[in-house]
């Protein structure tokens, strides 16, 4: 077994490719994959408020909720034991056998199956809460909130590769699965103060609170001091000054927020670029956003509407990041992932009245994305403040760019509605200019380019669907 293939396949460098890709040296060039998954959710709330024209009004409550999922996935590849997949697998298992480990060697086949993953969770959380509002003046109102809740997890994975083996998706050093558990509670407040100009108008400054639960880590990552052995939660404070209003007669809503977000020990996923179980998540320091957001709906006049937004932010990171190893893996003033600079929305309605007995409205509306950032790591590239990585190779690539580009898409609707209105008639066109809109790129196939030198692999983009054109027709009874 040991000799099953070319000693260069029998590789750590190799291995990775076949381990997951079964797609060269077979003739064979796909397989089946199932996934059997299972989700149960149990939701509870009960509320207590207070009734009268007092300046004093309050609100307590109670929460709780119970989310149970998982899954059962498996590969199946034709002709498994005859590919180089099989032979790498007898030459790990008889490696791990000579180790010491409790592996089989060889290794049994089950049914053409390659891979298989178990995977359980179970969720509680608990709360308690409460509200009040006073009335300060007649205009004036102040309102002060807490909660208090508690978060109990158990999560289960196993994962070998294939059934049987154990290497490093089972963890070899005596578990026999990854175990992640534990219970964390907090306390979660919140302060406003809203001023009531007139009675369509109101400004108001708030301050609010969000809490994300902890964890723990890969046992086997943390033995090797890639990963603390637990994580803990994260925060995020929210400033907010803002005006809620109406104008023209009511015809007119305008709102406007102007907020201020610090986040307190970020949560951040840690992985290695050379050993894909070595992988888990710490806490990195601080993050900020600065921006605005802006919302209007207008009826212009009896039968045409428009509404649209704006937001504008500046979300990055305000600290270093360096892990237990000694890399600095993330810089100051690096832009987070996944955070475009500015949003824009934009909605134009006009109805026909009394068409046919019924009216027929037109609906235009369209929303633009601006450009981001789709990693940490590719945004660590364009940090020009980044340091060198530990092979001497600089982390920051001069003219990088955001590689998600910006987008606009438009939608399209005309529909008719009964004058009774026991039915409605709607033809939809979503994506109408078939706007090729990448929504995020991945680079999770990179390394195989290397591997193989082959054109195929490399950089992936998620396309948002294609022009649409759908018809629907409803009728009440």
């Amino acid at each position: 077994y040991y000799h099953a293939v070319n000693a260069a396949y029998c590789s750590d460098y190799h291995f990775g490719a076949y381990n997951y890709y079964d797609k060269y040296h077979t003739g064979y060039n796909g397989g089946v994959y199932r996934s059997l998954q299972d989700a149960e959710r149990i939701t509870n709330e009960l509320r207590l408020t207070s009734t009268g024209d007092s300046r004093f009004q309050w609100m307590v409550g109670a929460f709780y909720e119970n989310n149970q999922d998982g899954w059962v996935d498996a590969g199946e590849i034709p002709n498994l034991t005859s590919t180089i997949h099989w032979a790498y697998t007898q030459f790990r298992s008889c490696d791990l056998e000579g180790q010491g480990f409790p592996v089989e060697c060889p290794t049994p086949a089950f049914n053409d199956i390659w891979y298989i993953d178990n995977y359980d969770r179970d969720i509680t959380q608990i709360a308690a809460f409460g509200e009040i509002d006073y009335h300060l003046t007649e205009d004036l109102k102040l309102t002060a909130g807490l909660r208090w809740f508690e978060y109990d997890r158990l999560v289960i994975n196993d994962q070998q590769w294939p059934p049987g083996l154990p290497v490093e998706g089972i963890l070899l050093d005596g578990e026999s699965a990854f175990i992640e558990e534990g219970k964390e509670s907090d306390t979660a407040v919140k302060f406003g103060l809203s001023y009531k100009l007139d009675d369509d108008k109101m400004v108001y400054a708030l301050y609010s609170e969000g809490f994300r639960l902890g964890g723990t880590n890969n046992p086997k990552a943390v033995r090797v001091n890639f990963v603390p052995a637990v994580y803990d939660p994260d925060v995020l404070n929210n400033y907010e000054v803002g005006i809620k209003s109406e104008w023209l007669d009511n015809r007119l809503q305008l709102n406007a927020t102007a907020f201020y977000m610090t986040w307190e020990d970020i949560q951040l996923n840690i992985d290695s670029e050379q050993i894909w179980w070595l992988t888990g998540q710490d806490n990195g320091g601080g993050g900020r956003n600065l921006g605005f957001e802006v919302d209007f709906d207008w009826y212009a006049t009896q039968n045409l509407r428009l509404s649209g937004s704006v937001y504008a932010g500046d979300a990055y990171y305000t600290d270093d990041y360096i892990t237990l190893e000694g890399a600095q893996e993330l810089t100051a003033g690096t832009k987070m992932p996944d955070s475009a600079d500015n949003k824009y929305t934009l909605a134009v309605d006009y109805t026909f009245r009394n068409v046919l007995g019924g009216d027929v409205w037109l609906r235009l509306d369209g929303y633009h994305v601006g450009s981001m950032f789709s990693s940490l790591r590719r945004a660590e590239e364009a940090n020009p403040n980044a340091p060198p990585d530990l092979d001497g190779d600089d982390v920051y690539v001069p003219g990088s760019a955001e590689n998600v580009d910006s987008f606009t898409k438009a939608n399209f609707q005309i529909g008719y509605a009964s004058a009774d209105g026991d039915w409605t008639a709607t033809l939809m066109v979503r994506n109408l200019t078939d706007a090729r809109a990448n929504t995020f790129t991945g680079t999770g196939t990179l390394g195989y380019a290397e591997y193989w030198g082959h054109t195929g692999f490399g950089a992936t983009n998620t396309l948002a669907r294609p022009r649409t054109i759908s018809f629907k027709l409803t009728k009440n009874f």
